[in-house]
C-alpha cells in the first residue's frame, strides 16, 4: 500500500521488517510499453497506453477502436456533434434549421415520424371559431359557424374525400334541422331556418 506518492512499504524477507521502497520507472521503460490496440469486428483489442488526443478533440470519448470520436448510434450515441445534426441523424429530416427556428420539420417529416410510432398524430391545427385539426394519417376535422338562412361555406382546407358533414343548432324550436347541400371537396351550402348553426366536416386531405 502506498504511504506517500511513489513510496510503498514492502516486507523485507530477511529481517521481517517493512521497508519503504520508491518505485522508479524510466522514460525508456515507458517508451517500451505497447500502445493501445483497438478492437475490430473480427478481433479483440489489446491493452496498452491510450493514444494522445488531437487538438480540438477534448470533448470526444475514447472508443473501443482506440480513436477519439463521436459515439455512433449503434454505440449508444447520437452520431453527431451538434444538436441539429443529431436530430437530423436520428429522425432523417431534410428540413432542419431556418432563419427563425433552429430546428423545424415539414409536414411530410412529421407524418413519417407519427407513422413510425403508430400514426394518427396531429400535424396541424387551427383552434378558432372556424378551424380544423389535421392528423398524420390524412384524417381532417373542420368546423365553423353559419349566420344566414342559406350560406356558402368554404372549408379552411380543401379535401380530397368527404366522409360526413354534421350540422346542429342551439335552438329548441325550429321547423327543420340544419342541412347541407351542393357538397364539394372545397365548399358546401349550409341551410338553417334558425341561425346561428354550427357545422363539422369529417374528411380526408
Amino acid at each position: 500500500m502506498a504511504i506517500r506518492k511513489g513510496i510503498f512499504k514492502v516486507r523485507n524477507t530477511a529481517t521481517g521488517e517493512k521497508d519503504e521502497v520508491m518505485l522508479k520507472t524510466t522514460i525508456e521503460q515507458v517508451d517500451d510499453l505497447d500502445k493501445l490496440t483497438g478492437a475490430t469486428a473480427n478481433a479483440a483489442g489489446v491493452w496498452g497506453l491510450a493514444p494522445a488526443p488531437a487538438q480540438g478533440s477534448q470533448s470526444l470519448p475514447l472508443c473501443g477502436d482506440a480513436t477519439y470520436k463521436v459515439l455512433p448510434v449503434e454505440g449508444g450515441g447520437t452520431g453527431a456533434n451538434t444538436v441539429t445534426a443529431a436530430v437530423q441523424a436520428l429522425l432523417g429530416s431534410s428540413a432542419v434549421g431556418s432563419s427563425t427556428k433552429s430546428i423545424y420539420y415539414d409536414g411530410e417529416t412529421l407524418k413519417a415520424c407519427a407513422d413510425s410510432i403508430g400514426g394518427g398524430g396531429i400535424v396541424a391545427a387551427l383552434l378558432e371559431q372556424n378551424g380544423y385539426v389535421k392528423f398524420a394519417n390524412g384524417l381532417i376535422l373542420q368546423w365553423g359557424l353559419m349566420s344566414a338562412a342559406a350560406q356558402t361555406i368554404t372549408y379552411p382546407i380543401a379535401v380530397s374525400k368527404i366522409y360526413s358533414i354534421i350540422m346542429t343548432t342551439k335552438a329548441t324550436l325550429f321547423r327543420y334541422a340544419p342541412w347541407p347541400s351542393d357538397i364539394t371537396t372545397r365548399s358546401f351550402v349550409a341551410h338553417s331556418d334558425v341561425e346561428p348553426a354550427w357545422w363539422m366536416l369529417i374528411a380526408k386531405t
